[in-house]
């Protein structure tokens, strides 16, 4: 029987999707992207999950070789395994204090699949076995649904109307200030290239916004392991991990003034990134007394290339000056962005003991890591000599090192 004792983790996830409520540009790179994409919620095997995921001084669970590849030592037969899991998520959002129900997701994914094969070694070296072992992992599930509503002043087209300020019409962003022009939500460009809007300074309006987003990462590994002296594991591994990420946002107002001109409004986000990076782990696992294991690993980051695809759309509903209703559209283009991420490095130090009382076997196991997400950072400038990208890389890498701090995750569990 498996008992799952306890384990403590510092997610981002809630903290990721809270940053990607607030209306940004269609690109990805923003802080919460930096964060969804340096978090690390593995689960591996069904038998690493029900112990709380503490298994990287065991051995014998492919789970466990994402974790620390000295765990691969302990093979003396090969292997093949498939991992199916259900995973679910729900949360709860407050706008302008009210609460909008629980919000829920659910997939059917593999999150561990893989290939050992054991090498047993002769009797007379000291090198008892040499494994090797293919695997996937899927690291991390983006797949989420979130709602929010409520009433407050102001307008996302004020938005529009400053962004569009100071440009002439060819200069405008195509992807916020142009889609508002085309759809007409700004009235302009008036002296000065500026824009006027139809909303009034203190005027409410009720506002919502659903975000549906879906992807993961997951990893191709290549690992080799071997056990010496029956004292030392030793393995590494080199990773292929690929990033698949998609959101989709609606953002919508009423106007709840029966007078002012501004009826109602749909903006629409579209986002795919998708990518591939290249990372390498090393680990031990030491094994003093026969019934002690004392494990470390490190991870190197995951230096990514990726693709971001996007487009925006706005419907906007108003009363022209004869009273009557009309509403206009309009779409951008489709926007295509190259660069580079690095997700920060992550140590792991882990300890189990191997229990056995009469005919009973099993054992108790604790873990923890260590993730520096300060060392998180973009490169915008790869495919780019834009010196507003630059620009916005250098923000960005400062946002990441003054906003977010290093964690540690803590995990213990029994069988």
């Amino acid at each position: 029987m498996k008992t799952y004792i306890h384990q403590i983790s510092r997610r981002f996830f809630q903290i990721a999707f809270f940053l990607f409520i607030t209306i940004s540009h269609a690109h990805s790179q923003t802080l919460g992207e930096a964060i969804l994409y340096s978090s690390y919620d593995y689960v591996g095997t069904a038998r690493m999950a029900g112990v709380g995921g503490a298994f990287g001084a065991l051995g014998g669970d492919q789970g466990a070789i994402a974790i620390n590849p000295a765990s691969l030592g302990t093979y003396y037969k090969s292997e093949f395994i498939i991992s199916p899991m259900f995973f679910g998520s729900s949360s709860e959002t407050d706008f302008a204090n009210q609460t909008v129900g629980s919000n829920i997701a659910a997939d059917i994914t593999f999150f561990n699949m893989g290939l050992v094969i054991a090498n047993k070694s002769s009797s007379r070296s000291k090198w008892k076995t040499s494994n090797f072992a293919i695997s996937y992992n899927k690291l991390t599930d983006f797949e989420r649904n979130i709602k929010f509503q409520g009433t407050s002043e102001g307008s996302i087209v004020q938005r529009f109307a400053e962004r569009a300020n100071g440009n002439d019409l060819n200069s405008l962003d195509p992807f916020e200030a142009g889609v508002a022009y085309d759809a007409l939500a700004l009235i302009g460009p008036l002296d000065g290239n500026t824009y006027e809007t139809d909303i009034v300074d203190g005027q409410e309006t009720m506002k919502s916004q659903t975000i549906r987003s879906d992807g993961g990462m997951s990893e191709l590994s290549l690992a080799w392991a071997g056990i010496y002296d029956d004292k030392i594991q030793l393995g590494f591994s080199l990773g292929i991990p690929f990033l698949n990420y998609s959101y989709n946002k609606t953002y919508s107002e009423m106007a709840i003034d029966e007078k002012s001109p501004f009826r109602a409004l749909n903006y629409l986000e579209n986002l795919t990134t998708s990518g591939s990076g290249i990372n390498f782990k090393a680990g031990i696992i030491a094994m003093p007394v026969p019934n002690l294991r004392i494990g470390a690993s490190i991870a190197s980051p995951s230096n990514f290339s990726l693709d971001d695809e996007y487009s925006t759309a706005l419907i906007y509903q108003y009363i022209d000056n004869q009273g009557q209703s009309q509403q206009g559209s309009s779409e951008s283009p489709e926007g295509f962005f190259s660069y580079d991420f690095n997700n920060p490095w992550r140590s792991t130090g882990s300890i189990a003991y191997l229990v056995k009382t009469g005919e009973v076997r099993g054992f108790v196991s604790a873990e923890i890591d260590y993730l520096g997400y300060t060392n998180s950072s973009y490169d915008l400038t790869t495919e780019s000599d834009n010196s507003g990208d630059f620009l916005l890389q250098e923000d960005l890498n400062n946002q990441i090192n003054t906003q977010l701090k290093n964690a540690v995750n803590f995990r213990a569990g029994g069988e």
